[in-house]
């Protein structure tokens, strides 16, 4: 049995009781409209420092919850000496309460389901008050936390070894890539042919835009789409004629743009697809000189 549930069957073996945020914590706004770029302390907003005060209003950990915008609901942290902005709702936890086993209670609860509006969002402090959360004691509430806390900093390390990881990946790649592409022109071992010499550029037959459709059964990939999700179709009836007739990728060759993003690439990887003419070539390659695989 482990520590938390030791507690819970010592502490509160009948279950936990439910108290709504306003019972156990002061719910309001801030009131800082300043954007100072510098400043003795920092101001908080809906997602983080946003600007710089000469006069701090706080000296105490807080929750903060953002009130108006996009990020309406998200919920942060603030700590030493600061000031609160105008669009930042401060949840200051009163009596015996762990702060931070609060903040992941409200994480955890979606805030953002509260906001109102449209094109302005926006979370009011009535509703955060009336929010009903379990409100195990201190020493519960203490554990939860500790237990949280580890799986948090042990998800930040992994993430940060798993980008370290892949940053070098990524340059052992661009090393061993750079070392076998790269020949010395005097080596009389390396040929060295133009582009248009490995075989003959080449585009699909054109669709018309009458034959494409929003849903369908093949991609129609057109050079906005290109290397990315087709938002076009044409039917398995016209894509089999026009690749059985007209010139047709083959599996291996790599599409190029010919348009807008100029040089973006794509190996051609055999699905059925079909590509916008003119906007989008490939070289047919002669593979008795470079193989498609």
């Amino acid at each position: 049995m482990s520590k938390l549930q030791e507690l819970i069957k010592e502490l509160c073996p009948d279950g936990v009781e439910f108290k709504k945020l306003e019972e156990v914590c002061e719910i309001f706004s801030g009131k800082n409209k300043q954007k100072k770029e510098q400043g003795k302390y920092p101001v908080y907003g809906s997602t983080g420092i946003i600007a710089y005060c000469d006069n701090y209003q706080y000296d105490k950990e807080q929750l903060l919850i953002a009130r108006v915008g996009a990020n309406a609901g998200f919920i942060h942290i603030a700590n030493g000496k600061y000031d609160v902005s105008d669009n930042t709702l401060i949840v200051d936890v009163i009596g015996t309460c762990n702060s931070i086993y609060i903040y992941y209670v409200l994480v955890n609860s979606n805030i953002n389901r509260y906001s109102k509006g449209g094109g302005q969002p926006l979370v009011t402090a009535s509703d955060i008050k009336k929010i009903e959360i379990p409100l195990p004691p201190l020493e519960i509430q203490n554990e939860i936390v500790r237990i949280l806390d580890t799986f948090t900093s042990h998800t930040a390390e992994l993430q940060a070894e798993l980008q370290a990881e892949l940053q070098a990946r990524k340059e052992q790649y661009e090393y061993y890539r750079n070392k076998l592409l790269t020949f010395d022109e005097n080596d009389e071992r390396v040929k060295w042919i133009k582009l248009g010499e490995i075989g003959n550029t080449c585009m699909c037959k054109r669709i018309m835009k009458h034959q494409t459709s929003d849903i369908g059964e093949v991609p129609f990939f057109k050079i906005g789409t290109f290397g990315k999700e087709a938002d076009a179709f044409i039917s398995y009836e016209l894509y089999d004629e026009y690749k059985n007739k007209y010139s047709f990728p083959r599996k291996g060759e790599i599409l190029i743009s010919a348009s807008g993003t100029i040089g973006r690439t794509v190996i051609y990887d055999g699905q059925d697809a079909y590509f916008q003419d003119s906007n989008i070539i490939w070289i047919q390659n002669d593979e008795s000189k470079v193989l498609n695989n």
